[in-house]
């Protein structure tokens, strides 16, 4: 019994952990480029035509690709903007080796069978590290205290990554029971 407590304890301060941006200069936001703004206001006026899709994954990529090794090790729920699900869980130990956070020793995103909340958090942290202004209070205050996070005005679905959307319904499946991962509490 004392190795449940133990394990619901550490899942606790991880998730705590995870949500807090890393010390020093990485804690600077990620700004919304000029280029991504333009490429997002030209797919909501309805000019969705291949180019101007592109055009807002290209830009939503280099977004996702300012984030610092840092912020992501601190923050690892970045990494599923631009890989699998199960590339992160496979690779995550050998991408933050050394980190505070021990991933060589703990499954991720928990050692344990994890709350659904958990993958509701890590679907979040997709449409976050894109820059989705979030309409519920609990996701916005969540974010904006990691210091990584910036809401972009101009954000669009189309600016999601073919992984980043793969990644979101399979995290949204888990935490809503319709794929077996998580329990409810």
């Amino acid at each position: 019994m004392r190795h449940v407590h133990l394990l619901a304890a550490a899942l606790s301060i991880f998730l705590a952990l995870s949500t807090t941006a890393c010390s020093g200069d990485s804690d600077t936001p990620t700004q919304t480029t000029k280029s991504e703004q333009k490429a997002s206001k030209k797919a909501k006026k309805g000019k969705r035509g291949k180019k101007a899709k592109r055009k807002a994954a290209k830009a939503a990529k280099q977004r996702a690709a300012t984030y610092t090794q840092a912020q992501k090790c601190a923050s690892p729920c970045l990494f599923l903007a631009e890989h699998s699900f199960a590339t992160v869980q496979d690779k995550l130990c050998t991408w933050c080796p050394g980190s505070k956070y021990d991933y060589c020793e703990l499954d991720w995103p928990s050692s344990d069978v994890p709350e659904c909340s958990t993958y509701e958090h890590l679907k979040n942290c997709v449409y976050a590290a894109h820059g989705y202004t979030f309409k519920k209070k609990r996701w916005s205050k969540t974010f904006s205290k990691t210091g990584w996070y910036t809401a972009n005005p101009a954000y669009d679905k189309s600016m999601l990554s073919k992984v980043a959307r793969k990644n979101i319904k399979r995290l949204n499946d888990i935490a809503t029971g319709k794929e077996p991962g998580c329990m409810k509490y």
